[in-house]
């Protein structure tokens, strides 16, 4: 029997379903902000961290990004040059505009990225 297209994508779907309902309802009410993000990067978006650090301007990535940049400023404490380390920006300034993009589009609850915030919100509380 000749798998098609659509059986792959299926099965996929499948293991999508599978991969979420046992990492995000896992009941763990002091998980760590990276280890969280990491999951629901994997889960949601099938990214890893190395994946969201490579330089990609597409901007659902360029968000995820920035994002990632302002958890880590506000629960882990990272400074700016900190930050474009692990992050992948080339300088703290790439951080600055980051973190001021987030604090804008919270404000302003711009609709792809409330989307987008939605599957992280439960680690920014």
């Amino acid at each position: 029997m000749k798998t098609t297209k659509n059986d792959i994508l299926y099965q996929l779907d499948k293991l999508k379903i599978m991969v979420e309902n046992h990492f995000l309802n896992e009941e763990e009410p002091n998980i760590d902000f990276m280890k969280g993000f990491e999951r629901v990067l994997l889960v949601k978006y099938l990214l890893t961290i190395e994946e969201l650090r490579e330089e990609n301007r597409k901007p659902q990535m360029a968000m995820l990004r920035q994002l990632y940049c302002y958890g880590l400023r506000k629960y882990k404490g990272y400074s700016l040059n900190q930050l474009s380390a692990v992050v992948g920006y080339t300088n703290h300034t790439t951080a600055i505009y980051s973190l001021r993009k987030i604090e804008s589009m919270l404000q302003v609850k711009d609709a792809m990225f409330m989307e987008l915030y939605a599957n992280f919100e439960h680690l920014f509380v």
